[in-house]
């Protein structure tokens, strides 16, 4: 039998090497009596294996050379994937994005001269505890955020500001930022009357219109910004704390609590009763 392999060697997995071991020493007995020459310049990739195995199994070796084959396969390359189909064969980003570059500017111009990116939204947290130290833009302001700065909810949305009614305010500190928030956005809001020949209280002057532009960008961005706390000398006191004794007492502390409310309750009755 002459079965050369004409290929580089160097360039072969460890798995394709065994793949021409298994050639050598298992198809050698089925092809004594014949010349078969096989060249294969740059095999380095699975799919020229299982072709190389197909080849052979088509040159007529009978059912052993079929089991063989079988066993190559599920020894050597694995399970083939049964689906065969072309992931990732779109080739129209360029056109897409040009695409939504226009109706981005389409629809900046219909809506002029408001501003571009949309109303203003709230400042919130991320959630999860991973994320809850960082800010970003929430869906719209709540209604007590708008109750509390003065600004009507069928009014809001009719100047630029989102809200949100099913959102709740869980701290003081997010209802007074956005408060501030919504003053602050109050005071430089330019509002265009629906009358230019009758304008209403509330309305900008003349003047203003005349120099009002189209903001382009976000309306009052958020950002993050992040104290860095300056290096400094470890108190006694800080060394001397027990920080898992602590977490470990005030877990207990909000378990316990009903608990201990009931009991001092009942004390406190029967105390009353004694008297009596």
């Amino acid at each position: 039998m002459l079965l050369p392999i004409l290929c580089n060697q160097n360039q072969l997995t460890t798995t394709q090497k065994g793949i021409h071991r298994f050639l050598e020493v298992m198809f050698f007995p089925f092809f004594e009596d014949s010349q078969y020459t096989l060249n294969i310049p740059n095999l380095n990739t699975y799919i020229q294996d299982y072709l190389l195995f197909t080849h052979l199994k088509r040159m007529g070796g009978g059912e052993k050379i079929g089991a063989l084959f079988d066993a190559a396969v599920r020894s050597y390359l694995g399970c083939l994937h049964p689906v065969s189909k072309c992931w990732g064969s779109l080739f129209r980003f360029s056109v897409l994005a040009r695409r939504r570059r226009k109706a981005r500017q389409a629809r900046a111009r219909r809506i002029a001269p408001r501003p571009a990116a949309g109303p203003i939204r709230p400042i919130v947290r991320c959630p999860t505890v991973r994320y809850h130290t960082k800010v970003r833009a929430g869906r719209g302001f709540s209604l007590e955020e708008l109750r509390v700065a003065g600004i009507h909810k069928k009014v809001a949305r009719t100047i630029g500001i989102s809200v949100d009614p099913r959102r709740r305010n869980k701290s003081t500190e997010s209802l007074q930022a956005n408060v501030q928030r919504l003053k602050e956005y109050r005071s430089k809001l330019v509002l265009f009357p629906r009358k230019p020949s009758a304008p209403k209280k509330g309305d900008s002057s003349a003047e203003e219109l005349k120099l009002a532009t189209q903001l382009t960008g976000p309306v009052m961005p958020i950002r993050n910004v992040f104290k860095k706390e300056k290096a400094r000398v470890i108190t006694e006191e800080e060394k001397n704390f027990k920080a898992f004794a602590s977490l470990r007492m005030a877990r207990a502390n909000a378990r316990l609590f009903g608990i201990r409310a009931k009991r001092a309750k009942e004390a406190a009755e029967q105390d009353v009763e004694k008297k009596k």
